[in-house]
């Protein structure tokens, strides 16, 4: 939800964030900011799609996925 707002971690296979996220975001296999997207906190997946006009306030680190 563009308008959506969580406070604590994130983890799933595939994360997407419209609205606001305050913490950590791990995306076990890729994270997609959008546009008017925020993230303040750090990031952590193999695959980052951070679009035009997203927000990211944190450490990120795009790790190569595990064989």
């Amino acid at each position: 939800s563009e308008t959506g707002r969580v406070e604590g971690v994130v983890s799933a296979p595939q994360v997407l964030v419209g609205g606001v996220v305050v913490g950590q975001v791990l995306g076990e296999e890729r994270i997609t900011v959008l546009e008017g997207g925020t993230v303040i906190g750090d990031v952590k997946t193999p695959w980052l799609d951070a679009q035009v006009g997203c927000v990211l306030d944190g450490r990120v680190q795009v790790l190569a996925e595990a064989r």
